[in-house]
């Protein structure tokens, strides 16, 4: 697949970065983190938190192998 243009997942805002990470596990294969550009790190304790918590609800978030 073409890595270079983004693909975009709508989600609800009731979701939590948790429930993203454990779709995408199945997935992907590697490890990775959720980043909101233009570089801040979330963190994993955080991932429990819903999208309107996180003040994430009109964000683009990046997911980055490590």
């Amino acid at each position: 697949p073409d890595i270079s243009a983004p693909i975009q997942i709508k989600i609800g805002v009731q979701r939590t970065l948790n429930d993203v990470r454990q779709f995408l596990s199945t997935v992907l294969k590697r490890n990775f983190e959720f980043i909101e550009p233009p570089a801040t790190k979330i963190k994993v304790e955080d991932e429990i938190k819903t999208l309107i918590e996180l003040k994430l609800t009109n964000a683009m978030v990046v997911v980055r192998n490590i």
